[in-house]
């Protein structure tokens, strides 16, 4: 490892090529192409600049998980306070939008000289399939943090330069090692970019084995010596804080997820078949559409054409062997992110995505090529290949920028409908209110999300507003119904006389394992339901909701 440091610093004291020339390109493809790739950004994106929405729990997302060290996303707090600072949180949603945009913009163009994409037709098409895909919106919904998403994807991709064009260690660590505070979102796609940069140098001529294997190291050992950074720099901070590791949001599981080997094996066929799956089912939401199949066949099709002219360009023996493996492995790196979550969100399916930049990085790397002794000229099979493979790009583009705007309206009018439903549970409270009564209503057990919306809402509208917002609905509850005084807990002075063991005496025991309580409300206190009349019409539950008066006071049992 010593002599990869060693090798590493004379490689950054020479320049290896020159710094200037590498500021240079990196001048001249900020020029050229990030304009237009922020543009496309923009126009792809323009709906979460002006739709209102509080995309089901950011305020709770932002307001505890993401943003306190016990959840395990100390670099993510850290960021968080530097971005709460500068003013970058709400009410500024559109600055951090637009934050978001330009910092995943700069990512890109990291991306293309990490490839040497020089012409800037071909930036704008790989910038428009990032730029366009279902992350923004899986994101942008998230306005609250989107600037420290699009933040922790340019370390990503800027600290990936750093790693294979610059050669540097320890730099690139530590941002990597930042880039991580957020779900660890874009490591699986700077394992996949780095993957993809060594299966195109084996098609190089130039490339040496030996030379290739001693950067695959390097580069698995930067990765690793970010996860460790991370993870220790975490400890640190909890142990400063007091706080146990134990209660760490699960943080472990998602740097290293515990898997039985069972699971395992699922992911590796699910990897397998992942292809086929795109192609002939709409299974997952990057195929939900026959364009989107169509144009992954296409893009898989002509990737699968020019891998075969690749490797038969290769003379190395050695090369075609490395190329072949790598191509096995290829469809796992692809799906790295179902390794991580086992269904992945639309926030870090990036590497599903680049199935459509493929032909056109292997298009960048082809060169002439001898085939028994005779020199084959690859332009005119370029020539046929870019306009197939900009068609796929740009049809993609477009579908995915309409599949985000339909993400944006969906939100737009879950929201509608979650700030009805809220208005009526507010409504209804208001109504059965009596602050000037002594009763106090003490909800009894332990009050888990199931608990809770099978007492607020009935088993219909409950399975409706999972659906609709695709997460624990109890938490349009907990955020809006009952958040200031309505909402009590147990520490809280006013239910300090009912302790749980008070409970214990007159209740059965297995309830008593929590107490809430709503001061004020009498027994009117009904199940809750929408004004919508389609909700309306589902039957309700009338034994939810039963109130009783044990020894003076008035409690609402969950359950019999």
């Amino acid at each position: 490892m010593s002599c990869l440091l060693l090798k590493a610093r004379t490689a950054d004291l020479t320049g290896y090529g020159g710094t200037s020339l590498q500021m240079a390109d990196i001048k001249n493809t900020i020029k050229s192409s990030y304009a237009y790739i922020f543009l496309i950004g923009v126009i792809a994106n323009a709906q979460a600049l002006f739709f209102y929405t509080d995309a089901t729990d950011s305020i709770r997302a932002y307001g505890s998980t993401q943003a306190l060290m016990t959840s395990g996303r100390f670099i993510g707090h850290c960021l968080d306070i530097l971005f709460d600072l500068a003013g970058f949180y709400f009410p500024y949603r559109y600055i951090n939008v637009l934050l978001y945009i330009l910092f995943v913009a700069l990512g890109v163009i990291f991306i293309l000289l990490i490839f040497d994409v020089k012409s800037t037709a071909q930036s704008c098409l790989v910038g428009a399939i990032i730029m366009t895909s279902a992350v923004n919106s899986g994101v942008l919904v998230y306005y609250y943090v989107a600037h420290m998403y699009g933040f922790c994807f340019l370390l990503s991709m800027f600290s990936t330069y750093l790693v294979v064009k610059r050669k540097m260690m320890v730099l690139p660590a530590i941002l990597l090692m930042l880039s991580l505070g957020i779900y660890q979102a874009y490591f699986a796609t700077v394992i996949l970019v780095v993957f993809l940069y060594q299966m195109l140098e084996l098609l190089k001529d130039d490339t040496e084995v030996k030379a290739w294997f001693e950067n695959s190291v390097r580069y698995i050992y930067t990765f690793c010596s970010s996860l460790v950074l991370y993870v220790a720099a975490n400890k640190f901070a909890l142990k400063l804080a007091g706080l146990s590791i134990a209660g760490y949001a699960n943080m472990g599981e998602n740097v290293v997820p515990s898997y039985k080997f069972t699971d395992i094996v699922q992911l590796l066929k699910t990897s397998y078949t992942l292809g086929f799956s795109f192609i002939f089912t709409n299974k997952y939401f990057f195929c939900d559409n026959i364009v989107a199949r169509i144009s992954i066949a296409l893009s898989l099709l002509i990737f699968l054409y020019l891998f075969v002219i690749s490797f038969v360009k290769v003379k190395s023996y050695n090369k075609k062997i490395l190329l072949l493996l790598l191509f096995i492995v290829l469809p796992i790196m692809l799906n790295l992110p179902m390794f991580v979550e086992k269904e992945v969100p639309e926030r870090i399916c990036m590497n599903w995505y680049f199935i459509f930049i493929l032909p056109l990085l292997f298009i960048n790397v082809l060169d002439d090529m001898t085939v028994q002794g005779k020199i084959v000229d690859l332009a005119a099979l370029k020539r046929a290949a870019v306009p197939f493979a900009s068609l796929v790009m740009v049809i993609a583009s477009l579908y995915s920028t309409y599949r985000n705007i339909t993400i944006y309206t969906g939100y737009q009018k879950a929201n509608e409908l979650a700030e009805e439903a809220v208005h009526d549970i507010e409504s209804k409270i208001a109504v059965c209110e009596n602050f000037q009564s002594e009763n106090e209503i003490c909800f009894i057990g332990t009050l888990n999300v199931n608990e809770v919306n099978s007492y607020f809402f009935n088993i219909e509208y409950s399975e409706y507003l999972h659906k609709l917002f695709n997460r624990d609905h109890s938490s349009i509850f907990k955020r809006f119904a009952l958040h200031r005084y309505k909402y009590l807990t147990p520490d809280d002075i006013r239910v300090a006389r009912y302790t749980v063991e008070d409970m214990k005496n007159g209740t059965p025991t297995k309830d008593a394992e929590m107490l809430y309580c709503i001061r004020g409300i009498h027994g009117g206190f009904q199940t809750i339901h929408s004004n919508d009349l389609q909700i309306k019409q589902m039957p309700s539950y009338p034994d939810h909701g039963c109130v009783k008066v044990i020894g003076g006071i008035t409690y609402v049992k969950l359950s019999d």
